[in-house]
């Protein structure tokens, strides 16, 4: 957060430009230096350190920053019992050369690493309703360790020949590893409680219903790399601002499942068999996905002069391809922006159009491991009412904003 400008949020109803998202989005802009200057943080949870400069001649400008941060003390309160050690450690980031006023070129780069470990002991749960209460205790052995790792580069080239005029080539690539360990064996007892309030006793175990032990194992290992390349444009005349993008992109998954649970309950195993010992689950899949996505996307805003005000009328749409489900989706977008000529800086704007979203890898499959090719993209039309309002308080800027919207969401993919 410390290398961000601005943050602006869209809770619905926001621009073709915006990408194939269908709920909301978030557009962050880094922070330009402009001499050199630093922050730090420390607290018990972690901290961090960014820096930023720009040299002598203004060509080169950096900012930069690394942040460690630990949650042990607040998954220490879960009724799960044991030693929690989840840590996360990301390195950011963003670098520009001007080769002249009007072409330059910059680079993004982030690694980032969850890394989660886990060693129960025990667990304690009650559950039922008054006339039926009931306590289960749990004593495990073994662990967990898992281990998530992203890594982002990516290249972009800005030539902007004049003031109306802006074109931006994009080169990225993105990588992530997932990993899931775990052995853990737990035995547990189930206990009736007391539920007599009169009594001494009452919330105790009266009486022992069972006791059984379970073992989990897993070895999940993802890896996933995306390549995409990009051309954006924009050109701003007296009256219009045109915004124009193509895509490219390259999909590579490498998939592996290995799972398998056991169950054991008063001396036989489940599911019974009266000659053999059998699994309660088990999960094992090996996938792999190559595709290809092709999008773009086209927009136009016309400012117009209206009685007491300005008005800005935008209307777009994107389109997008993806060859492993062969879908073809087409979302248009429209919004209006009304700017009253009143000495308050108020703005009332309305949005709507359709908001598509298609799948990613893990929305393509279920739970046993299994890829599905015909799962089609999340979709949405969405209507959006509101207002924005600036003013100053206390020396410093603020907005206020309102908004009433209406969204139907079908083809919703859980996972």
């Amino acid at each position: 957060s410390d290398m961000v400008s601005t943050i602006e949020f869209s809770a619905g109803g926001f621009d073709a430009k915006y990408g194939d998202k269908m709920a909301s989005v978030l557009d962050i802009k880094y922070r330009k230096p402009v001499a050199f200057q630093g922050t730090a943080s420390v607290s018990m949870l972690g901290g961090s350190l960014q820096l930023e400069d720009i040299s002598k001649n203004k060509r080169l400008s950096y900012t930069g920053s690394v942040r460690y941060k630990t949650n042990s003390y607040l998954l220490g309160s879960l009724d799960e019992k044991g030693e929690y050690n989840p840590n996360f450690t990301d390195i950011q980031t963003y670098i520009t050369y001007n080769f002249s006023d009007h072409f330059d070129v910059s680079f993004l780069g982030n690694l980032a690493q969850n890394n989660y470990h886990f060693v129960p002991e025990t667990r304690e749960t009650s559950f039922g309703t008054f006339q039926t209460a009931y306590n289960t205790k749990v004593y495990f052995e073994g662990q967990e360790k898992d281990r998530f790792a992203t890594m982002l580069g990516a290249v972009s080239a800005n030539y902007h020949p004049n003031n109306n005029l802006n074109l931006k080539l994009i080169a990225s690539a993105f990588q992530t590893k997932e990993e899931v360990n775990y052995d853990i064996l737990g035995q547990y007892y189930l206990n009736e409680l007391e539920r007599d309030l009169a009594s001494g006793s009452a919330g105790d175990s009266m009486l022992n219903l069972g006791v059984g032990t379970f073992l989990n194992h897993a070895r999940n290992k993802l890896l996933a790399r995306v390549y995409s390349f990009s051309h954006k444009g924009a050109f701003n005349s007296a009256t219009h601002l045109l915004n124009w993008g193509i895509k490219l992109q390259f999909e590579d998954v490498d998939d592996k499942i290995n799972e398998w649970v056991l169950r054991d309950s008063t001396g036989y195993s489940i599911p019974y068999s009266g000659d053999q010992i059998s699994l309660y689950r088990t999960v094992n899949s090996n996938n792999q996905l190559f595709s290809t996505r092709i999008s773009g996307h086209i927009q136009d805003t016309y400012s117009l002069s209206v009685k007491n005000g300005e008005l800005y009328l935008t209307g777009g749409f994107r389109v997008h391809y993806w060859d492993y489900t062969n879908e073809l989706l087409f979302s248009p977008r429209f919004s209006l922006n009304y700017y009253p000529d009143w000495k308050a800086r108020i703005v009332f704007r309305l949005a709507g159009g359709s908001y598509q979203q298609p799948a990613f890898f893990k929305e393509l499959k279920d739970r046993d491991g299994n890829v599905y090719r015909d799962v089609k993209a999340q979709k949405s039309i969405q209507f959006v009412a509101g207002t924005d309002y600036l003013f100053s308080a206390w020396d410093r800027p603020f907005k206020l904003t309102s908004e009433l919207f209406y969204k139907n969401f079908t083809q919703l993919v859980p996972y």
